[in-house]
């Protein structure tokens, strides 16, 4: 278990979602963490400290000065691997941001040196606020992970972006974080790449991009090494990630080979052409009707089957048969892990993937948007690593 004996400082804030925050602290315990909770005063007026403490079996703290501990926000903090914060109001999180310390949880923040992974949660209207934005913004600038709430009901009954993402959300993403990533670098493909037929059309497919600039940018925040090499896209990261574009199989092999060596990760999540023409022509065509040959392209998976590599994770998708395609692919490309999914997904926000691993087993996912299955992935491959080739 990625989680055991692990260092968790709890911290709760007065959020009706504060609920969820006892299925979080059961929920890491039985990954193996040990989990301190340490409260606001108006969190402990709605859900009692004592609760805290039979979940945890641990103590509760929400007072400042105590008579057993003179520097209690010190200790709290002291060999911590991960503090994290969930739910977290508009008002804890504008006090965050402004280096305020008037409690024991804000003491214990600014104490920390501990990546710190804060899970907000208030209403539509409060989040949506410039003033509530600018200090998220600021917060990530400062190096705080923030996982962003989710839309939905929200406890007063409004319909709206605010409520805190759902515990086992909230484990995934710690779980990817608190993993060990020094020892490697992960290079992911994305986008779609190019065959010319003349000197304007070419030859492609509907790829996005999506997915892979959603992958980069979450590796990214979880402390990995990224290179993104990059295809035709309707996406671009907006954090400073490392990117190579390559337009044609040939540029994309050839970016990939400069990347990689035996402690990378690839994910190859781009869309390559299947075919080229034969030959294409040097200038415009304006006839009416042209007879044109295709041939197979550069198989890019194929040709890179022999690299030493940590893992090599594919993409299989398809309209029929998708589930077989997976598997044929999962064995000639040499793969650890193929994401098999359905044609439809190619350019939409959701995916519904099955994943196929090279000991046989089969892990079939619910529907789930692409931004969540990033995150799921990456957990796969960090348990994948943990488990089967553990890195010393």
């Amino acid at each position: 278990m990625i989680l055991k004996d692990k260092k968790i400082l709890l911290g709760v804030s007065s959020s009706v979602a504060i609920y969820k925050s006892l299925e979080l602290v059961r929920l890491l315990r039985k990954e193996g963490a040990e989990v301190t909770v340490v409260m606001t005063k108006n969190a402990t007026k709605l859900i009692s400290p004592l609760l805290f403490s039979a979940v945890s079996l641990r103590p509760t703290f929400f007072k400042m000065f105590t008579q057993e501990k003179n520097y209690l926000h010190l200790e709290l903090v002291k060999a911590v691997n991960l503090f994290l914060i969930a739910p977290a109001t508009a008002n804890l999180i504008s006090k965050i941001a402004s280096g305020i310390a008037d409690d024991l949880l804000t003491t214990a923040v600014l104490s920390s040196s501990c990546p710190i992974v804060i899970a907000p949660a208030m209403n539509v209207n409060m989040w949506q606020k410039k003033v509530v934005q600018r200090n998220i913004e600021k917060l990530k600038a400062d190096g705080f992970y923030i996982i962003e709430p989710e839309e939905g009901e929200l406890g007063c009954g409004e319909i709206g972006k605010g409520k805190m993402a759902e515990p086992e959300k909230i484990i995934n993403f710690v779980k990817a974080l608190i993993f060990e990533k020094k020892n490697f670098k992960l290079v992911i493909t994305g986008g779609r790449t190019e065959r010319e037929i003349d000197q304007i059309r070419v030859l492609t497919n509907r790829a996005s991009g999506l997915l892979s600039v959603l992958l980069a940018e979450t590796a990214y925040q979880l402390g990995y090494q990224v290179t993104l090499i990059l295809g035709r896209s309707d996406y671009y990261p907006s954090l400073p990630i490392k990117v190579k574009r390559a337009f044609t199989n040939e540029e994309m092999l050839k970016a990939i080979r400069e990347e990689i060596d035996n402690k990378t990760i690839l994910i190859m999540n781009a869309a390559p052409t299947d075919y080229r023409m034969e030959k294409s022509f040097s200038f415009k065509v304006k006839e009416k009707e042209i007879t044109i040959k295709l041939v197979r392209d550069i198989d890019i998976l194929k040709e890179l089957k022999n690299e030493t590599l940590l893992l090599k994770v594919g993409f299989s998708c398809d309209d029929q048969d998708f589930l077989e395609e997976g598997e044929k692919k999962l064995k000639e490309k040499g793969l650890a892990i193929c994401v098999v999914n359905p044609a439809e997904t190619i350019s939409s926000e959701e995916i519904k993937a099955i994943l196929l691993f090279e000991n046989g087993d089969k892990k079939e996912l619910v529907k789930m948007k692409k931004k969540d299955f990033a995150l799921k992935l990456l957990e796969e491959i960090e348990l994948w690593l943990k488990e089967k080739h553990p890195i010393q």
